[in-house]
């Protein structure tokens, strides 16, 4: 049992720190965990649906996912075995889907950074060329159909977030 609550405990530290991180990066305010962590979808009384790990405002392009567990490697996600994964991917893209914003995994692990996932190619914005003129270490990989991009979070938070994020996330998914 308390393993099992050990466990818990660091996914809950995950979301709050990466909460931190963003938030202070895109608001100069934390982002608080979501009411429904966990869960799949929540109404807010904002008029918001809440998908994801972070309960994050109208204007932030991205539906949060943590995962902070050791059962996976970064080799094995490279050479597309790590089946876990794939699995903490698609539920990304689901409930980024139910939230109407673009999917963000933030994967750690012991003795290991928090690193971001988005999908390379969101439609108006191929990330790598955001990417491009960045001094970041990424990664790039397949998973399933699409590419995806890895980065190191710390990394990430260190640039200013660019406005046409908001703009064409908002074309992207009609969202207003």
């Amino acid at each position: 049992m308390a393993k099992r609550r050990s466990a818990r405990e660091k996914g809950k530290k995950l979301e709050k720190d990466t909460g931190i991180l963003l938030g202070n990066w895109w608001r100069g305010q934390p982002f608080p965990r979501s009411h429904g962590s966990g869960s799949s979808k929540i109404e807010c009384a904002d008029g918001l649906v809440e998908a994801g790990d972070l309960h994050v405002p109208s204007d932030f392009p991205f539906c949060v996912e943590c995962k902070n567990q050791q059962a996976w490697s970064l080799l094995a996600v490279l050479e597309g075995s790590c089946g876990l994964f794939k699995k903490w991917w698609k539920q990304t893209v689901d409930e980024a889907e139910i939230a109407r914003r673009l999917p963000m995994l933030v994967v750690s692990k012991n003795t290991f950074g928090m690193y971001g996932v988005i999908k390379r190619d969101t439609g108006n914005v191929d990330w790598l060329l955001v990417f491009e003129n960045r001094t970041m270490d990424i990664v790039m990989f397949k998973i399933d159909e699409g590419v995806v991009i890895m980065f190191k979070l710390e990394q990430f938070v260190l640039y200013p977030a660019i406005p046409s994020w908001v703009r064409l996330h908002n074309e992207e998914t009609n969202y207003e």
